[in-house]
Parts: structure tokens; C-alpha cells; sequence
């Protein structure tokens, strides 16, 4: 084990005493280095010692300066200051200053000295762990004095952080590292500092190279090397703060993007409570949002815990199930196409008002309701027909009709006049309606080459036991009627493309943005897929406007 001990002593006699008490305390002389002048110990710095003796009084520098220089070319080495007389102040500088023990020299023996040396090792060991702890700890720390804020002390992690030297930074205060724009925020602060760890928020510091970046500051007051200090944790948040900048400017965008959407969107949370509102939904709930945020809403809305929206957006909370389903609200006469989709927070609603379609709907079901009315009520050909393809009952039309086809009376008239490919066909128009379909077609006629058009109604007959047992058919003359029931018939197909537009292009590019959105990755914000879903929603965004502009114009030819 390594036992040299350094002796800075200028007086021959009490160096040799020192020397008889290190030998018989166990320290044989040739461990013995003897310095008779600070500036000498420079030569053996790259010595490994065990202990400094040393007398910092009779040195030809002052005492602080001694010290400093033992300090300096030995700075993990054990130093014990001894003195010709006990004045108290030159022992309370020496232990301030980071010395493990100060000695009068007239008081020593061997066995106090072996127990001052053996003290003052183990005191360094358990400094040095905690310099150790200090110095090599991946969080960056500082202690600057209170009073002046100069840099008292600095771990290797601060260094690298702020990018100086040890010398660098020990030559700046606090201050230096701070725009000066915070300087009185911060001087603030440093005055009001307690005892125990504080968290002081975050705070924009500088480094060397003049960049701004933002920390976490954990502070509190110590003493330090005999001064009142603060000691700093400083740990760099930069790519949090610029993380959390960039989800918000993400979160502006998506909002505007939600805003544009021409449907209505809003958002639940865990407690039913509105968290996000756009324009649409604004109309259609006819609530503006400073009314609905952060409200519950079936506390706005108490009604609708009536209506089937309460029970299936509870059914997709409960199951984590999307539900998509039509209803009407009776307090503000309004239909509506609801798609609801649960989230780890709640619930979103995609709210389509179709009142509109509706009505357009039921005015076009109302005609045809009137147009079958007229139908019905009409005397044209009427008849019945059983599965054996035997006529159960029929109208004086009807026979009319056969007799001018075959020539032939009720009576006379037999399934052999008639040709198979003719019988053939019929039985083909019947089969629905056997099947339980009840159907009309319109069938073209050619009567000793006179074409004319037949609307037939067909629909089944059934006994008591509702087993069906024959087909009532109606048929009336429609050839008048031809080019008005082809109007009418391009009218309901262009009604029908327009409500094909509405129910499918439109929901299928709602339902793309929702699905893009639910892809956005919240726990990485920088994830790089999360720019590729955004502008996959900027170009569903696009694709709908022009789906929107395909329906006005097709809604504008059909009113020409």
C-alpha cells in the first residue's frame, strides 16, 4: 500500500520531530518527501502520495496562497495544515478550504498523529465519493456564490453542456449563461431559494457558442467553501420544448383541418363532456361553442338520452366500436347521418345533416305512391293466375285482349294458341312473384305488327295459411305514356346519382380523414408517417370539395 508522505516544514526542528512521530507511528523516512518551500512540490506532482503535512503558516507566500497551490498540483490528495499555536482562525480556514484536519505541532505525538492521518484519509475517501457523485453526474450541476452569482463550482456534464472549459466557466457568474432579458426574473429567484430541492421551471440559458436552448431548472440554497450558494440541476429540455411546440403548431393545423371539414365534428371526452366544436356542428346542434365546451352533453341536451344516438354512442364507448346510423331529431325537426368512433379519450362525431335528402326522398316516394295509386285505379286488364299457369279470374279487358291475340273466345281459348318461347317468358315474369315478390314490368307488345307498351303489376296471393297459391296481375296501356315515364325515369336516376354521390363519395372520403386521423401517432410526434397522414388528409380534403361541386352541378341540371 502506498504510504509517502509529503512534509512541507521550513523549520529543522520540527521537521525532525515530525519525522521521529511518522516513524514510529509506522511511516518509515524513506516515505518521508521533505519541502521546505511550496513552490518545491511542483516537482513531485506526478508523485502518488498518501497524506500532506503541512505547515501553510511559515511558507514565504500568504496561507491562502499555500493552500491553494498544495490544492492545485494535488487536488484528491488528504492534506493536514499544522500550526506553531492553537488560534482558531488558521484551523476553521484550513477545514473551509477543503483540508481534512489542522494540528498544533507542540500537541502532536505519535499515536495522535497516526490517528489524525488515519481520520484524515478516510474523511478524503468519503469527500472524493462525494466530489465523485458530483463531478461525474450525467446531470448537468453548477453552484454559483449567492452574493456575486460567480461559478464556485461545476461538474463535467455542465462543462459539456454550456461548452466551456473548467477554467472558462469558473471565470463567469450565473448571469453569463442567461439572456439578459431574465436576468431579474433570476435574481429574483436566487433570493428567494429554500433549503430543499426547488423546481424552478424552465428557464432559456446560453452556451458558449451563443445558442439558446431551454432547461429544466431544480434548485436550492447550501453553503459552499464557506459562502452562501445555490446549487443548480440544469437539465436541457430543448427537444422536449421544441416536441411540444411542434405538437401545438400539429394541433393548430389539425384543428383548421376539422374546421374546413364541411360536415359537422365534435369531439367527446371521457365524461361526455364537449372538448372540440366546429363550425357545421355549431349550426347543427344551433349552439355556439362557448356554450358547448366543456359541458356535458347530456346535461345540454337531456332529450336526447332519448333518441338512439345516446344508446349507440354508449355502445361504442363500451364495445370500442365505430357506429354509423341516420336519425331524427325531433326538437330541431332535423335528420341526421351520425358516424361515431371511439378514441382512447372519448368519443368522435362525424354529424351529417340530411334533412334536405330526406325531404327530397320522400317527395320522390310520395309521387310514386300517387303514380301507383292512379294505376291501380284504372280499368285496364286484370287477371289472375295459379302455378299451373291456369287463369283463376279475369277482367273483360283481359279476354279482349286474347281474343284479339288468337281469335278465340274465353271458352275456345287453350295454352297450345299461344307459342312456348311466349310462355316461356311469362312464366319467367310470374317466378317473382310465386317467390313472394310483389313487382311490375313493363313489357313490349306486338300485335299484328302494332307495338304498344304494357305496365303489368304482379303481386302474390296468398290462402289463410299465408302460403302463396297465385298472382294477381294488373295491366294497363302505357305506349301514351312512354316518353312522360322515361322523364321521369331520367329525373329518378339523376335523384338517385345525386344520392348515390351523397351516401357514398362523400362518406367514403369522411371516413378516409377519420381513419387517417386515427393513425396520427400522439406519443411521437415526430414520427415521420405523421406528415404522410396529413397530406393524405389534405388530399382527401381536396377530392371531397370537388365531389361537393359534382353534386351542386348535377342538382343544378336536374331543376333545368
Amino acid at each position: 500500500m502506498n504510504t509517502k508522505i509529503l512534509l512541507l516544514e521550513n523549520d529543522e526542528d520540527a521537521f525532525a520531530r515530525l519525522a521521529n512521530y511518522l516513524e514510529t507511528a509506522g511511516y518509515p523516512p524513506d516515505n518521508i518527501i521533505r519541502v521546505t518551500n511550496v513552490t518545491d512540490i511542483h516537482r513531485y506532482g506526478r508523485e502518488p502520495l498518501y497524506l500532506i503535512l503541512a505547515d501553510i503558516n511559515n511558507c514565504p507566500v500568504s496561507k491562502e496562497e499555500c493552500l491553494k497551490t498544495i490544492q492545485d498540483v494535488f487536488p484528491y490528495t488528504p492534506i493536514i495544515v499544522l500550526t506553531a499555536y492553537d488560534d482558531g482562525a488558521t484551523a476553521t480556514y484550513a477545514i473551509k478550504q477543503g483540508a481534512q484536519d489542522c494540528l498544533v505541532k507542540e500537541e502532536i505525538d505519535a499515536r495522535s498523529l497516526r490517528k489524525a492521518i488515519t481520520f484524515a484519509v478516510e474523511r478524503q475517501r468519503v469527500a472524493a465519493n462525494y466530489s465523485r457523485l458530483f463531478s461525474e453526474n450525467p446531470v448537468p450541476i453548477y453552484i454559483y456564490e449567492t452574493e456575486t452569482f460567480r461559478f464556485l463550482a461545476v461538474n463535467n456534464a455542465a462543462l459539456s453542456q454550456y461548452m466551456y472549459t473548467r477554467d472558462e466557466m469558473l471565470s463567469k457568474t450565473a448571469l453569463d449563461i442567461r439572456p439578459e432579458e431574465d436576468w431579474e426574473r433570476f435574481k429574483f429567484l436566487s433570493g428567494s431559494l429554500p433549503d430543499s430541492y426547488f423546481d424552478a421551471g424552465t428557464w432559456r440559458h446560453i452556451r458558449k457558442n451563443g445558442e439558446i436552448f431551454h432547461v429544466h431548472i431544480y434548485a436550492h440554497s447550501t453553503t459552499f467553501e464557506g459562502k452562501n450558494a445555490s446549487m443548480v440541476m440544469a437539465i436541457d429540455v430543448e427537444n422536449k420544448v421544441r416536441a411540444e411546440a411542434e405538437a401545438s403548431r400539429k394541433a393548430r393545423q389539425m384543428q383548421k383541418v376539422w374546421e374546413s371539414i364541411t360536415d359537422g365534428l365534435y369531439v367527446l371526452n371521457s365524461n361526455w363532456e364537449f372538448t372540440f366544436v366546429n363550425k357545421e356542428s355549431e349550426r347543427i346542434l344551433r349552439h355556439p361553442k362557448e356554450e358547448l365546451l366543456g359541458k356535458k352533453a347530456w346535461d345540454l341536451f337531456p332529450n336526447a338520452k332519448s333518441l338512439k344516438l345516446y344508446h349507440e354512442y354508449h355502445r361504442a364507448v363500451a364495445e370500442k366500436v365505430s357506429v354509423h346510423f341516420e336519425e331524427y331529431v325531433p326538437t330541431y325537426d332535423l335528420w341526421a347521418s351520425i358516424n361515431a368512433y371511439p378514441t382512447s379519450e372519448g368519443l368522435v362525431v362525424y354529424l351529417l345533416d340530411i334533412t334536405a335528402q330526406k325531404i327530397a326522398s320522400e317527395k320522390l316516394q310520395n309521387e310514386q305512391e300517387k303514380l301507383r295509386a292512379i294505376i291501380n285505379n284504372t280499368q285496364d286488364i286484370i287477371w289472375s293466375i295459379d302455378k299451373n299457369m291456369q287463369i283463376i279470374d279475369a277482367n273483360k279487358p283481359f279476354w279482349d285482349y286474347i281474343y284479339a291475340m288468337t281469335g278465340k273466345t274465353q271458352q275456345e281459348v287453350t295454352e297450345s294458341d299461344f307459342s312456348k318461347d311466349l310462355m316461356k317468358s311469362w312464366e319467367s315474369y310470374l317466378q317473382p312473384a310465386f317467390e313472394g315478390k310483389a313487382y311490375r314490368s313493363t313489357i313490349k307488345n306486338e300485335t299484328h305488327g302494332h307495338i304498344t307498351y304494357s305496365e303489368i303489376n304482379f303481386s302474390p296471393i296468398y290462402d289463410k295459411d299465408k302460403n302463396i297459391v297465385g298472382v294477381s296481375c294488373f295491366s294497363r296501356d302505357i305506349t301514351e305514356e312512354r316518353q312522360h315515364q322515361e322523364m321521369v325515369e331520367h329525373q329518378n336516376r339523376q335523384l338517385k346519382e345525386i344520392a348515390w354521390l351523397q351516401s357514398h363519395k362523400v362518406r367514403n372520403h369522411v371516413t378516409t380523414i377519420q381513419g387517417l386521423a386515427q393513425l396520427f401517432n400522439h406519443n411521437d410526434p415526430n414520427d415521420p408517417t405523421n406528415k404522410q397522414i396529413l397530406d393524405g388528409i389534405q388530399a382527401t380534403t381536396a377530392e371531397l370539395d370537388h365531389v361537393i361541386k359534382e353534386i351542386n352541378s348535377k342538382a343544378q341540371k336536374l331543376g333545368e
